[in-house]
């Protein structure tokens, strides 16, 4: 955990290998939450009930069963996605998705840096192709 200036602390919610088919839906929007790990979840296939957190920095889906973007939510602070080994991450233009679904300030997808023409492009699209995505089409 780490401390931000306030002294608050920053928790990381850990649901690696937890056998989840779903998020659970009991998961709240606490601004503590700095990163969220739902990795090796093979069940796992959607980002239904994923609260939009407003600080989460980090978000790990890996080795997960997501295809889509669907019913994914505006993280607003999020810098770091990482899809891998999961079928949304064979998708081309995977972070210009990224940064149309969650904002387009994110810094890495899949371990690589997002270029700046991407941000662009995501600030300038925004409102016509988000909701596009995240009614599950690609």
């Amino acid at each position: 955990m780490l401390l931000n200036s306030k002294r608050q602390m920053r928790k990381t919610v850990d649901f690696r290998n937890k056998g989840l088919q779903c998020i659970p839906p009991n998961l709240k929007n606490d601004c503590s939450i700095e990163s969220a790990d739902f990795s090796s979840n093979p069940l796992l296939t959607s980002f239904r009930d994923l609260p939009s957190f407003d600080f989460l920095k980090k978000l790990y889906i890996d080795h997960t069963q997501i295809n889509s973007f669907k019913c994914a939510p505006v993280l607003p602070s999020l810098e770091v996605f990482s899809c891998r080994n999961t079928p949304l991450g064979q998708h081309d233009y995977l972070d210009l998705m990224a940064a149309l679904v969650f904002n387009d300030g994110i810094r890495s997808v899949n371990g690589k840096k997002v270029a700046v023409n991407v941000h662009s492009l995501a600030s300038a699209n925004f409102v016509e192709f988000r909701k596009y995505l995240t009614d599950g089409n690609i």
